[in-house]
């Protein structure tokens, strides 16, 4: 995630791949599913396709217009079953089973989790590649928040990515 504007509710979306990487493939093309909220990278090659998708929902959007954009995103998805997805970004909500962490006061938040179980549930068939680590940390005056929003998501078989040597930080 890339942001060029001083105000957060302005975003984009930035992905640098190796030439090294891209001479793995045969070919590529990109494609923008939201102007500076989601961009994919196909690429194709003899051993396999990938696409890479870098994706920043708009946590300002309503609830109503972040499924739109999810739905889009998996439509894509759903019209490409000869591709390896790999879904990388800032999610702007946190997964099932997380909380927001207030360092100041030591207590965690839950915030409503209603996105979380939409894209959970239209995204059954992802896996995330998990890190541990507080990706935010929000500072006021008073408190230090910290919580997880950027996040991997592959459409590999979770199943082959113990002998795949996948890590993320």
């Amino acid at each position: 995630f890339w942001s060029h504007h001083a105000c957060s509710s302005s975003g984009g979306v930035l992905l640098i791949l190796s030439l090294s990487f891209l001479r793995l493939f045969d070919h590529t093309y990109e494609d923008t599913l939201e102007k500076g909220r989601c961009h994919i990278v196909f690429c194709c090659g003899r051993y396999g396709n990938i696409a890479l998708v870098v994706v920043h929902v708009e946590p300002l959007w309503t609830y109503s217009r972040k499924c739109r954009f999810l739905r889009k995103l998996h439509s894509i998805v759903s019209e490409n079953s000869n591709f390896l997805f790999v879904l990388l970004g800032d999610f702007n909500f946190e997964a099932l089973g997380e909380a927001t962490y207030n360092a100041t006061a030591d207590t965690n938040l839950v915030h409503n989790k209603r996105l979380a179980s939409y894209f959970s549930d239209t995204f059954a068939d992802f896996t995330e590649w998990y890190q541990p680590d507080y990706t935010r940390r929000g500072n006021s005056s008073d408190k230090v928040v910290l919580s997880r929003l950027d996040r991997i998501y592959s459409n590999h078989c979770s199943w082959q990515l113990a002998d795949c040597n996948v890590g993320s930080s």
